[in-house]
């Protein structure tokens, strides 16, 4: 699953030394409730009450920057991008929507490879994964379906994606999330 939990536990400890609540989300979320996988970094949603800048700024003086092969201008201000090891990447992803909020409060406390950390929930999980829509996202989104059947709140899932659907015009998130939900329970 992890790389070196040793990444994981460096990085829940500075939000834990500052009260930031926080949810593991990504590739490691995935591994717990939909299919596993490698992954090579650990990706964090948090919530903050400091200032975008200033969180930033407490960030990278704690941990070393990271450079990404993302476009300058698809970069997003509310992803911090360090290195939680020398050889291990990480990303706190800034909480903007309260949805996001609540999602970090309904976060589940559990052992991950001996670090106790908050993880989203599944339900949290398949919402984040379809509004990101890329490719692995619908292949995870699939692996937790299958994984978790029988096991999710389908209503609370259908009435943030309805909602996100809306909100983001594209009627083709709910409309997927239903196909793939149909193709695994058929």
């Amino acid at each position: 699953m992890l790389p070196d939990s040793r990444a994981l536990k460096k990085s829940i400890a500075f939000l834990n030394e500052r009260r930031i609540p926080y949810m593991v989300i990504g590739g490691v979320a995935n591994s717990i409730w939909g299919r596993p996988r490698a992954t090579h970094d650990v990706d964090l949603k948090v919530s903050i009450d400091a200032p975008l800048a200033e969180f930033r700024k407490v960030v990278l003086e704690h941990f070393p920057a990271r450079s990404t092969n993302i476009p300058p201008h698809k970069l997003s201000p509310h992803v911090i991008h360090f290195w939680a090891l020398s050889d291990v990447a990480a990303d706190f992803l800034v909480s903007i929507f309260d949805y996001e909020k609540m999602a970090i409060e309904r976060a589940v406390e559990m052992d991950i490879e001996g670090v106790w950390a908050r993880v989203c929930t599944a339900e949290d999980l398949i919402i984040h994964k379809m509004v990101a829509s890329r490719g692995t996202d619908l292949q995870d989104v699939e692996g937790i379906l299958a994984r978790q059947r029988g096991k999710l709140d389908m209503k609370y899932i259908r009435h943030w994606l309805t909602q996100f659907s809306e909100a983001l015009e594209t009627p083709e998130m709910l409309r997927k999330f239903n196909e793939l939900y149909e193709s695994i329970n058929s």
